[in-house]
């Protein structure tokens, strides 16, 4: 399944984070539902997004607004973002309101979030909104956070079943 990587550095990070990160399978099932084959498959075809800048900003005391700018050649579809808060903006999931209009998942309560963002179109920005829900943070939080993972994942293969629809129709 080398060949599915664009370079062999795409290859070794999706390897990694397949075996070391929880979170990519779960952020799979969650995209594709808990069918191993597809979730396996997933993992395989997925590939790093690149060529992206993002920028985040502290709006008052109790908000972490950032965005992603894409500026690929060509449009890319079924985007995952992973982020990971830090523990000095808080330490719990619970504690934050997320704003964005992409459907969002917590991965785990540490906080980490994902979200599915669908189609990355060439120069297009993506917006997201951390705000605390209680309490206050200091501009030194920006620098704790690190950049998000960007994936993008393959189509949800058709089942194999499906591959025979034209029998039912000539039974």
């Amino acid at each position: 399944f080398r060949k599915s990587f664009r370079s062999e550095k795409s290859f070794k990070l999706i390897e990694k984070l397949a075996e070391e990160k929880s979170w990519l399978k779960k952020g799979l099932e969650f995209l594709y539902g808990n069918d191993a084959n597809i979730v396996g498959f997933a993992v395989k075809e997925s590939k790093p997004v690149t060529n992206v800048s993002v920028e985040r900003k502290l709006e008052g005391t109790d908000t972490v607004t950032w965005k992603i700018t894409y500026n690929g050649k060509e449009n890319l579809n079924n985007v995952i973002v992973y982020d990971e808060v830090p523990k000095s903006f808080a330490d719990d999931a619970d504690k934050i309101n997320v704003e964005s209009d992409f459907d969002t998942e917590v991965v785990e309560k540490d906080p980490v979030f994902l979200f599915d963002v669908g189609e990355f179109e060439t120069g297009n920005e993506y917006g997201f909104t951390y705000k605390l829900k209680e309490g206050k943070v200091s501009e030194d939080v920006l620098k704790e956070f690190k950049d998000p993972i960007i994936l993008s994942t393959p189509d949800k293969p058709v089942s194999k079943w499906w591959k025979y629809w034209w029998l039912f129709v000539l039974l």
